[in-house]
């Protein structure tokens, strides 16, 4: 009987343990900022692969859920002129400086968390943390849409905006640019897998 309501304790205990779930391949940052090129309107995309965090998820019980820092290299940050890529490293974030190389997202709280989830369902939290850039670090909140793969995967999309202004970003003025808009879509694309 004893031995029965041991293996019932740690039963109840394994089903209550949350799982880490780990930012993998798939996961990239993005940022979109609106300019005039040529003359002509453009949205610049920039994208890096380089994304890490953890998520502390737990199937039985999502409002407990916990997501650790999230680190982004700016230095692997793409766009789709290199000349512009350089500006971005030399000069805007710049990220070819080590002690700017990183931007940080640093979660304080979520708002959102449902008691209940299955596999397949998606819901929809904020996340409110510090996001550090260029060495400044600003409140903001990203809103997040999660979808629970499977039971050893989460996916997701997290949105936030800033303006290159509030971060003091000097954005170098050119002749074949006649304006950038002072405001910065951020997205961080999520593929977080449990480990073994």
């Amino acid at each position: 009987m004893k031995k029965l309501l041991a293996l019932a304790v740690l039963l109840i205990a394994f089903a209550g343990a949350q799982t880490t779930y780990t930012l993998s391949e798939g996961s990239q940052a993005r940022f979109y900022i609106d300019e005039v090129l040529f003359g002509s309107d453009k949205t610049v995309e920039g994208i890096t692969p380089d994304v890490t965090g953890e998520i502390q998820f737990d199937l039985a019980s999502p409002s407990t859920a916990t997501v650790g820092t999230i680190t982004i290299n700016a230095r692997t940050l793409l766009t789709d002129d290199n000349r512009r890529n350089g500006q971005i490293q030399n000069r805007i974030l710049q990220s070819a400086e080590d002690e700017f190389q990183y931007i940080t997202f640093e979660p304080t709280s979520i708002t959102g968390l449902p008691e209940t989830v299955a596999v397949g369902d998606t819901f929809n939290v904020q996340m409110t943390g510090n996001l550090t850039i260029k060495g400044m670090a600003l409140e903001k909140t990203f809103d997040v849409a999660v979808t629970v793969a499977s039971e050893g995967q989460l996916t997701g999309l997290g949105t936030t905006t800033i303006t290159h202004q509030e971060y003091e970003l000097s954005i170098p003025r050119v002749p074949i640019v006649a304006s950038v808009e002072d405001e910065v879509r951020l997205e961080i694309e999520f593929n977080a897998v449990a480990a073994n």
